[in-house]
């Protein structure tokens, strides 16, 4: 091939998919010297079409992956919208918060005659019209971001309603996103268990609003540039020595990984203090009446996330 190799896995679970595309990138992405001031050296990159064939599965999180179970539950909640109110002014040059949220890019989209709510716009047609190819959602604003210093990976999510495959009558919600660039050992697991739980928000409210027997399909996962770059080369060694470790001793990615009971029951008992951690550092962007009303928003995702 010329140029950037086109790299293609598969997993029955989050870990397993997300483990096959290292090994896959490890072995055949291009290697080549970047010339970029911040990460200058030699990356592994490829472009990497993940699929996940069942999210759902048991096998829910991989214990090799460089976050813990704490740093999931805080961007779970980022997802669903508990730190929006950390975006920046962009009329105000002094105003050093973020450049973007993927929630807020989702749920506040600035459009021509004000800002708009994708992620139900996506509920609402897939409610109306279940049978719908137009269920899309992007990030890219370009006034914005053509001039931001940090501009969002993700680029856009579909969601596209078809029968079960063994199954007709088990109607099934599969989401397919894709991103221009993303660290494969850092971003990525965290990105693919974040968007699962959105993928479970839309499926429950369009079965709330709709009754439908309705269950999660596939996920296909693409980046344009998935890599690891110069200075986190070392997390890959570490992750294959894991892994030919792990192999050796004869035990299955089930070894590898945490199951859903798990990390959820763990989730659920760090849930208050996580809450606090975020709320307090709201108070670091906000003030008065403001910040009261961010700080029952926050709970209630937190209330939300519980059930």
């Amino acid at each position: 091939m010329v140029g950037l190799p086109v790299l293609n896995v598969r997993g029955e679970s989050i870990p397993e998919a997300w483990e096959n595309s290292i090994l896959k990138l490890g072995k055949e992405g291009q290697w080549y010297k970047r010339d970029d001031p911040e990460d200058n050296g030699i990356q592994v990159d490829a472009s990497m079409l993940i699929t996940i064939e069942n999210p759902d599965s048991d096998l829910f999180m991989h214990k090799l992956m460089t976050c813990g179970i704490e740093d999931l539950l805080d961007y779970e909640m980022e997802i669903h919208g508990a730190k929006d109110s950390w975006i920046k002014n962009l009329v105000d040059k002094e105003d050093h918060k973020w450049d973007y949220l993927y929630h807020e890019r989702l749920a506040n989209y600035p459009g021509s005659k004000g800002y708009i709510d994708q992620i139900q716009f996506m509920i609402d047609r897939l409610s109306e019209r279940s049978f719908s190819r137009r269920v899309n959602s992007i990030t890219w604003v370009p006034e914005r971001d053509t001039l931001a210093k940090d501009t969002p990976c993700l680029q856009g999510i579909r969601f596209l309603i078809t029968p079960d495959t063994k199954n007709l009558d088990i109607p099934r919600l599969n989401m397919t996103y894709n991103f221009r660039s993303r660290n494969a050992m850092i971003a990525a697991p965290m990105n693919i268990i974040g968007f699962y739980a959105l993928q479970c928000t839309v499926r429950d409210a369009v079965k709330n609003k709709t009754r439908m027997n309705l269950e999660n399909g596939r996920i296909v996962d693409f980046t344009d540039s998935y890599h690891v770059s110069t200075r986190d080369q070392n997390i890959l060694k570490i992750f294959l020595n894991r892994y030919n470790t792990s192999i050796m001793k004869g035990e299955t990615i089930k070894e590898r990984s945490y199951p859903r009971e798990f990390v959820f029951n763990y989730m659920n008992s760090i849930l208050p203090e996580r809450t606090e951690v975020i709320i307090k550092q709201t108070g670091n962007y906000l003030l008065g009446e403001t910040l009261e009303e961010e700080i029952l928003k926050i709970k209630e995702i937190a209330e939300k996330r519980k059930r």
